[in-house]
């Protein structure tokens, strides 16, 4: 597990980053927790500079970064400031620094993406993409069943994901970010986690355990 003594101010995070954030109650977090073991990791995001994330999950109201309202979006930007001031996250930092960067320029666009048009990346695919539901129903989407076309280098990560019909819940997306980026970079990334078993609990024990991350430290939520 993360150290938690380990501090980290919110305006040094770097393109590429993978944020986890930490259970603190409500009812989304509550249920995403309930359905993945009781782990006290529910949701992430990929810092993309600027002390923002693009971030899977909808429901979020208009800011000044974003010219259309977010309430019907699947996958916008965030601002660590502004919509996720009381948020608590851990942070891991990529290695290979040029392909986190690639990370954050290929992930820009699903934001713009998310909020014209919704993709299927919500709650309902993060029930659908747990073990149980899995084991009741089956997998139903590429993302979960680890089947992946393989991507051109002239070709973006966003049109990858519209060709391939996918739907993520928000960490099995930042974990597919990275193996996709890669993939079209034509660089190595053996990460020991696949996207489709990639559950916020599971990521961060994947992460403390892989030297192709380091940790951080903890991002405390701002109170007041």
């Amino acid at each position: 597990m993360p150290n938690m003594n380990i501090g980290m101010l919110r305006d040094t995070t770097k393109p590429g980053d993978m944020l986890i954030r930490v259970f603190t109650g409500g009812i989304i977090g509550s249920l995403i927790k309930g359905v993945s073991g009781g782990s006290q990791f529910v949701h992430g995001g990929l810092a993309v500079g600027q002390n923002r994330l693009v971030e899977v999950n909808g429901g979020l109201a208009d800011n000044r970064h974003s010219k259309q309202g977010r309430l019907l979006a699947n996958i916008y930007l965030t601002d660590l400031f502004e919509d996720l001031r009381d948020v608590t996250y851990v942070c891991y930092r990529p290695a290979d620094t040029a392909l986190g960067e690639q990370v954050a320029i290929e992930a820009y666009p699903f934001a713009r993406r998310g909020v014209d048009k919704s993709f299927g990346y919500n709650l309902g695919a993060a029930v659908k993409s747990t073990p149980g539901w899995r084991s009741l129903f089956g997998p139903n989407t590429s993302a979960q069943t680890g089947q992946f076309r393989y991507i051109d280098e002239n070709e973006s990560v966003l049109a990858a994901a519209r060709r391939e019909h996918l739907n993520f819940f928000c960490t099995q997306f930042m974990v597919w970010m990275y193996v996709k980026t890669a993939e079209k970079l034509r660089v190595a990334f053996s990460f020991p986690l696949a996207a489709k078993d990639a559950l916020p609990g599971k990521l961060v024990a994947a992460l403390d355990n892989s030297p192709l991350f380091t940790y951080q430290g903890v991002i405390r939520g701002l109170k007041g």
